[in-house]
């Protein structure tokens, strides 16, 4: 495939994996305290949806096409902007596994509160909550920082 092309799905990819994750975390964060459970529950079920149907090929994207530039410039291994930035990569896929897992489990609990109507049961989401929000954070802040590490290649 073309260089230029290559790059450009390149760095759309890059740019929804960071849209998608700021707009994920602000919705969460925006309806973390909504009385209504059920609005709560479709709340973060909708982030999840939007993470499988564009962050995930999103991630998968950026490794296809991120190899492929890498080849194409002839970068090895040995380029240490681009280690670190596999790096960071990788720790971002690990990160973002267990958001959403999280919220998986967010969402199962809510429900359960929903269905037995259990107040008790919003003790375990807002564990999940909490946990969720201190991946979020760093999670963000990393892939701000692979963009920094793409953009000016340090050496």
């Amino acid at each position: 495939m073309d260089y230029t092309l290559m790059k450009l799905i390149h760095i759309i990819s890059a740019i929804i994996l960071l849209a998608m994750g700021l707009v994920g975390a602000i919705y969460c964060w925006q309806n973390h305290e909504e009385p209504d459970l059920q609005v709560r529950k479709l709340a973060i079920s909708s982030v999840i949806r939007t993470n499988w149907l564009f962050v995930t090929p999103a991630l998968v994207l950026q490794l296809i096409t991120g190899w492929s530039l890498m080849r194409s410039m002839a970068l090895g291994f040995t380029t240490t902007w681009l280690n670190l930035t596999l790096m960071l990569y990788g720790v971002v896929c690990i990160l973002w596994c267990a958001m959403v897992w999280l919220q998986i489990s967010m969402v199962n609990t809510l429900k359960v509160a929903l269905s037995e109507n259990k107040d008790s049961k919003l003790t375990s989401y807002h564990t999940y909550y909490q946990y969720w929000l201190y991946l979020a954070v760093p999670t963000l802040t990393i892939v701000i920082i692979i963009f920094y590490l793409m953009i000016f290649k340090p050496a």
